[in-house]
C-alpha cells in the first residue's frame, strides 16, 4: 500500500529551531556599578546583559532563557538584601530576573552562602521554576525518597513556530544540581546535616513537577547535598 501524497521526508519535515541563551555568575551585579569603589563599569551587570539579551532575543523567532546560578551573593548589594533590608519586597536580583522572563533557572554554590531561609525567600519570590536535584532537606532509605530542598527538575510547555510558521506546543525538561562541595565550602551554615550523594543519584521529588512558579519550600530540620 502507497500513501498519495507521500509522508515527507526527514529533511523535507518542519523543524522548531530554538535558541537557548544562558546567564552566570552574576553575583549581585545588578548595575553596571564597582560596589566597592562606586565606580561605573559599563559593560558589567545585568542592566547591560538585559540589553544583549534583548538583541539576540531579536535574531530568532524561538529563544529560551535560564539563569545558572551565584546570582544572589557578591556586592555591597547581595549583602545588603541577605540582611533584610529590603523588608519583604523580593530580592532585587530576583526582582530584575522576573521582569527579563527567565524561563528557569538553578542556583549556584554561592547562593548557599546566606543560609537556607534566604535562599528559599529568594526562590518564592521568582516567578520562574528554579530547580536543584541534588541537596535534600530529608534524606530516605533511597535517593527516590528523598524530600529536595527545591523542586528537583520541571517541565516548561511553550508554543513555538516551526520552519513553516505553524505554532507547535514543545515540552522541555529542565533540571540543574550544585557541587556537592558546598557542604564544605558553606560547613559553617550546613554542618551537622545528613551525609552527601553524588548528584547523579538524584531523583525526583514525589509529585508532578511545577509547571511555572517556584512555590514556597517549608524549611526542614536540616539538608543535605545529595
Amino acid at each position: 500500500m502507497t500513501q498519495n501524497p507521500p509522508p515527507p521526508s526527514p529533511g523535507d519535515a518542519p523543524r522548531i529551531h530554538l535558541r537557548l541563551l544562558g546567564i552566570s555568575d552574576l553575583h549581585a551585579h545588578l548595575r553596571g556599578h564597582d560596589y566597592d569603589t562606586g565606580r561605573a563599569l559599563p559593560a558589567a551587570g545585568l542592566t547591560r546583559l538585559a540589553t544583549l539579551i534583548r538583541a539576540a532575543r531579536a535574531e530568532a523567532a524561538n529563544c529560551l532563557l535560564f539563569d545558572n546560578g551565584d546570582t544572589l551573593q557578591g556586592t555591597a548589594l547581595g549583602d545588603w538584601a541577605a540582611a533584610g533590608e529590603g523588608g519583604g519586597a523580593p530580592h532585587p536580583m530576583i526582582d530584575a530576573l522576573n521582569r527579563l522572563g527567565v524561563d528557569a533557572a538553578v542556583p549556584g554554590n554561592h547562593d548557599f552562602n546566606y543560609g537556607l531561609p534566604f535562599l528559599q525567600a529568594a526562590a518564592a519570590a521568582a516567578a520562574y521554576p528554579l530547580v536543584c536535584a541534588n541537596v535534600a532537606t530529608r534524606q530516605g532509605t533511597a535517593p527516590q525518597e528523598d524530600e529536595t530542598l527545591l523542586p528537583p527538575w520541571t517541565l516548561l510547555e511553550r508554543d513555538l513556530a516551526d520552519s513553516t510558521g505553524r505554532i507547535r506546543r514543545l515540552r522541555i525538561g529542565v533540571t540543574g544540581a550544585v557541587p556537592p562541595q558546598i557542604m564544605d565550602w558553606d560547613r559553617r551554615i550546613l554542618a551537622g546535616r545528613e551525609p552527601t550523594r553524588r548528584p547523579s543519584t538524584g531523583r525526583r521529588r514525589a509529585g508532578r513537577p511545577r509547571p511555572s512558579r517556584s512555590p514556597r519550600s517549608a524549611r526542614a530540620p536540616g539538608t543535605s547535598c545529595m
